[in-house]
């Protein structure tokens, strides 16, 4: 079997760097000197629905002369210690080996003959070493073209290479990935086309996005993403539409809280046989994304993002919003942002009322971005460790109804207003992030409505602590961060 029959079938690869590891190959590469050089990249992976994901955890330079040396059969090669050395450290971490080289050009990149040959005269070795899939990848300055082997014994290419940052990059090898779009927009979208175009457009119906919690804030969330046009949503709340959610709930109706024969007898009648319940939020977030757009995929999954069935369902996702309110959703949702390199925005708002007066003390919203680079909520100790543990061990019902207010009888004030200054701010952050505009890939920003102190600026941006030992986004060897599905998620199994 010839290389191009072995690289055909419906398995998909992709791979995927933050913009820092990027822009580190990169430098490595193209020094500016217009010859050829050599690096090795240590990748975690995850695999949904038949598509392979290459997570780039580290890029390892080879030292021109002394690791990527003159060939006898090609240009140059990477020597033997090196080779070993690094693909001793992916067996051992079970990540996947990448070598790397660059030949000239801009957008668009292959493979030579003496490229493919190698391989296929020393990649079945390094698979049977390492355990682990191997592959090489090839460079342009906007271009990449990989082949990658697989522990099944087939061989992919890389279709897409995703690079995430200020912005969200998509580069193909320049010739077959990713086939070009030729769809055209349509009416409905023209007006918003006009500040990032078709192709900004066609972008997002392309995008997987989670939401995390359908409340007061991810409805907004939900609701402004089906009308930009996102194509595919994963939405997961484990609550029903009650009366108290309706003044903050878009598009939510009275019957959703009260069942379709209402709070009478006949409705507590209907009840009893099970004929007569509120609405599930996820079933209202499915019904506001279709009626913008119907052709948007929904999975709509009311369950509880600390349960790891559950939590899985978002790791293949290319952007995940956080609106949730438990210490767990945080814990697991922060995780899965630097174990799978998935861009991600926490979202709350928050009015502050003293407990003595009822005077308003502070009305703030926050946006924290994730996942692109470090410095995590568990770096600056926004996961509450007591918290999180009361939480693992509540019933559902003790979780549903912690609200994080000093007294646990107590709901915490939610007003749609302020939910929708923080949301609008998130979901601009979006869009500017998914059309190639543009927006800041690290920083925490409060948006304050009410000051809390006279001359306090009404925005302000933290730049977040990075802690270099930290266990989800530090460069220690235990960090989960780009190990993909090699290290559990903090997530209860059932």
């Amino acid at each position: 079997m010839n290389a191009a029959t072995e690289m055909t079938g419906t398995h998909t690869v992709e791979l995927r760097f933050r913009a820092a590891d990027w822009e580190k190959l990169q430098q490595y590469l193209f020094p500016g000197d217009d010859d050829e050089h050599g690096a090795v990249l240590l990748c975690g992976s995850t695999s949904d629905r038949g598509h392979l994901t290459l997570l780039v955890r580290e890029v390892v330079r080879a030292e021109d002369g002394i690791d990527y040396v003159a060939g006898t059969r090609g240009y140059r090669l990477l020597t033997g210690e090196f080779v070993t050395t690094q693909l001793r450290r992916a067996k051992d971490a079970k990540l996947v080996y990448l070598a790397a080289h660059n030949h000239g050009g801009d957008l668009q990149v292959s493979f030579s003959r003496a490229d493919l040959a190698s391989h296929e005269r020393g990649y079945p070795t390094l698979l049977a070493v390492s355990g682990e899939h191997v592959g090489g990848l090839v460079l342009a300055r906007r271009a990449l073209a990989g082949d990658i082997w697989l522990t099944d014994g087939t061989r992919r290419p890389v279709q897409r290479t995703v690079v995430i940052g200020d912005e969200l990059h998509v580069l193909g090898d320049g010739q077959l990935y990713p086939p070009r779009s030729s769809a055209t927009t349509d009416e409905i979208y023209s007006r918003q086309t006009l500040a990032f175009g078709d192709a900004g457009q066609d972008r997002l119906s392309r995008l997987r996005v989670a939401i995390v919690g359908a409340g007061g804030v991810g409805m907004l969330v939900i609701q402004l993403l089906a009308r930009l046009g996102v194509g595919s949503f994963v939405i997961i709340d484990p609550d029903h539409v009650s009366r108290s959610n309706l003044s903050r709930l878009p598009e939510a109706r009275l019957q959703d809280a009260v069942g379709r024969f209402g709070p009478g007898l006949l409705g507590r009648l209907a009840h009893t046989f099970g004929l007569n319940r509120p609405t599930p939020k996820v079933d209202l977030a499915r019904r506001i994304v279709h009626g913008a757009n119907r052709r948007a995929v929904v999975a709509a999954i009311q369950g509880d993002i600390a349960d790891d069935t559950t939590a899985r369902a978002i790791v293949g996702c290319d952007f995940v919003f956080l609106a949730a309110d438990t210490m767990l959703a945080r814990d697991v949702v922060n995780q899965i942002a630097y174990q799978y390199l998935i861009p991600t925005l926490q979202i709350g708002s928050k009015v502050v009322v003293s407990s003595k007066t009822g005077d308003v003390l502070d009305v703030f919203g926050v946006i924290r971005s994730l996942g692109a680079v470090p410095g995590c909520l568990r770096c600056n100790d926004l996961v509450n460790v007591t918290k999180l543990a009361e939480e693992a061990v509540a019933t559902a019902e003790q979780r549903r109804n912690q609200r994080y207010v000093d007294d646990p009888e107590i709901t915490a004030p939610s007003v749609i207003t302020l939910n929708a200054m923080a949301v609008g701010w998130a979901v601009n952050d979006f869009m500017q992030y998914a059309t190639g505009i543009g927006r800041p890939s690290s920083g925490f920003r409060i948006l304050r409505t009410k000051p809390a102190a006279v001359g306090q600026p009404q925005f302000t941006i933290q730049e977040p602590h990075v802690d270099p030992n930290c266990h989800v986004c530090g460069t220690k060897p235990y960090s989960a961060f780009a190990f993909g599905d090699g290290v559990d998620l903090p997530t209860r199994i059932r």
